[in-house]
């Protein structure tokens, strides 16, 4: 496909739309279910995770036997930078409550978890924006016949925009005590 000049994939322009949609669904079932296994006290959090980068690096690994590392990267990484960002975000958000059953501190199981709760769900609400550009990307600009030097120009800009966003202090929404 590299050699025709063609990517890793063809979408027909109807198409991307469609594309983003799933992808969106996809993503966020991922990212949820990393967050929710949480409750298994990080095993299952823990296992998504592994399962995940598997696959991932088995799929590279393909490519990368295959001499078409380049084919696969150009499509992955302008998107990828946001998406894999957000499914790992999801996983800590996961095994910051799986914590709470395991290392409670001071409190018990149940106000560790509860005090943990606001943050976590503060996080994946960040991990859903995330994961909506990143889908827009992955239906628009991954599969789409654009210069690799673009997609690698879309791949910076998403990295120092998540940079941007990520290092941000962080907000305070209750006044301080007087």
């Amino acid at each position: 496909r590299r050699a025709e000049g063609a990517g890793y994939i063809d979408v027909p322009d109807l198409g991307h739309a469609f594309m983003s949609s799933a992808l969106v669904s996809n993503n966020v079932q991922v990212a949820f279910t990393a967050f929710a296994a949480g409750i298994t006290a990080g095993l299952g959090t823990a296992l998504v995770m592994i399962l995940n980068g598997v696959h991932l690096g088995s799929v590279l690994a393909a490519f990368h036997n295959r001499a078409a590392l380049d084919v696969i990267g150009l499509f992955v990484l302008p998107h990828g930078i946001l998406e894999l960002t957000a499914i790992a975000i999801a996983g800590g958000a996961g095994l910051w409550m799986g914590s709470a059953l395991l290392l409670p501190g001071r409190f018990t199981r149940r106000a560790a978890l509860a005090s943990r709760a606001p943050e976590a769900v503060a996080l994946i609400g960040g991990v859903v924006v995330l994961l909506i550009v990143a889908a827009l990307i992955e239906g628009y600009v991954s599969p789409a016949a654009l210069p690799d030097l673009l997609k690698l120009a879309v791949s910076g800009l998403s990295a120092v925009a998540l940079a941007a966003w990520l290092g941000q202090p962080e907000r305070v929404t209750t006044p301080p005590a007087a």
